[in-house]
C-alpha cells in the first residue's frame, strides 16, 4: 500500500478554502485532463517528468483498470491539495514535502474513509497480481 500512496503523491501533475476564478479553472482543467486517458497521454508524452510518473503508475498498476483507479485517486488528492493550499503553489509544495516526509500521516490527513478503502482495494489487486516468490517457489 505504501507504493500506492507514494504514486498518488507523485502524480499530482500540477503545481478547505474558496479558490479564485483562475485557480478554479486550472483545477477543473487538470481534473479533466487526468480523467481522460487520451488527453492525459498527450500531456505525458510532452513532459519528461510526467512520463516518469506515468511509467511508475503503469509498472505498479499492471493493467488499465488499476491505472485508471490510481489516476482517479490522484485527481481527488490533487483537488484536496489545491483546496487546502487555496491554490498557493508554495503551500502546495509544502504539503507535498510533508507527504514525502511522513506518507502515513499525510494519507491519514488527506484521504477520506471511502478513499482509503479504494486505496486498499487497488493495493490488494496489485499485490494479487505479483508472482509468489519465496522458498519452494
Amino acid at each position: 500500500m505504501r507504493k500506492i500512496i507514494a504514486i498518488l503523491i507523485l502524480s499530482h501533475l500540477s503545481a478547505h478554502a474558496e479558490l479564485d476564478q483562475h485557480s478554479q479553472k486550472g483545477l477543473n482543467d487538470t481534473k479533466a485532463l487526468l480523467k481522460d486517458p487520451i488527453e492525459r497521454q498527450k500531456a505525458v508524452n510532452a513532459d519528461p517528468q510526467a512520463k516518469e510518473v506515468d511509467a511508475k503508475v503503469n509498472a505498479l498498476a499492471g493493467n488499465e483498470k488499476n491505472k485508471e483507479e490510481i489516476y482517479d485517486l490522484a485527481t481527488r488528492l490533487m483537488e484536496k491539495i489545491t483546496l487546502e493550499s487555496n491554490g498557493d503553489a508554495a503551500k502546495m509544495q509544502a504539503l507535498l514535502m510533508e507527504a514525502q516526509k511522513n506518507p502515513q500521516a499525510f494519507y491519514d490527513k488527506m484521504f477520506s474513509k471511502e478513499e482509503k478503502a479504494r486505496v486498499r482495494g487497488v493495493a490488494e489487486k496489485v499485490e494479487r497480481r505479483k508472482p509468489n516468490i519465496g522458498p519452494g517457489n
